[in-house]
């Protein structure tokens, strides 16, 4: 079992306009008070939202739900099968 908190990022890098796409990485309450992880900014939402009410994240990805959930891999019907999992060591006591 994997104890880093990790995230999602996918979408279509090569259209003229590229779009990328997050997911939020469960986190136990310890990983949630680690400073490292605080940094993760990548998927912290900045109240903007698409038109279709999609929220924006501070790096510009979209942000689709929690990486659990099974809709994650699917965006507006499209279904990525090949994703990139980034993941962050906590901070050793």
């Amino acid at each position: 079992m994997e104890s880093a908190s990790h995230s999602r990022v996918d979408g279509n890098l090569f259209l003229p306009q590229p779009v990328a796409y997050t997911c939020l990485g469960a986190r136990t309450p310890a990983q949630a008070a680690d400073p490292i992880l605080q940094d993760r900014v990548c998927t912290q939402e900045t109240g903007v939202t698409t038109a279709a009410g999609t929220p924006i994240t501070a790096c510009h990805l979209l942000l689709t739900c929690s990486c659990e959930e099974a809709t994650s891999f699917t965006v507006d019907g499209m279904h990525y099968a090949e994703v990139i999992f980034v993941y962050l060591k906590p901070k050793q006591p």
